[in-house]
């Protein structure tokens, strides 16, 4: 490979990955680090990225009860949707069923 292109190359990957970082973080598809549990997710949900939104409320939705401090207890889930990201109930210890 002549080194122009191999120039071009290196170039093009650098720029292609600095803007799906970039993207990424446009987009939210960021975790959510100031957050460390599901009712603080929960309670934060319209600053969230849009994936753990997702997850948030299609937990709200599919349990009896919308108490954010309640839902976490949950022993049996039923996600419905497009669920992409799981960890807002990573902590949910109980969890029999999913």
């Amino acid at each position: 490979m002549p080194m122009n292109a191999r120039l071009k190359t290196t170039l093009l990957t650098i720029a292609l990955g600095f803007i799906i970082t970039i993207a990424g973080r446009r987009y939210g598809h960021i975790p959510n680090p100031s957050y460390r549990n599901f009712v603080e997710l929960c309670t934060n949900i319209n600053t969230i990225d849009p994936a753990a939104r997702i997850t948030v409320e299609a937990v709200l939705n599919s349990s009896e009860t919308k108490d954010c401090n309640r839902v976490q207890d949950l022993e049996e889930l039923t996600l419905m949707g497009l669920v992409t990201d799981l960890n807002p109930i990573a902590g949910f210890t109980n969890l029999q069923e999913l």
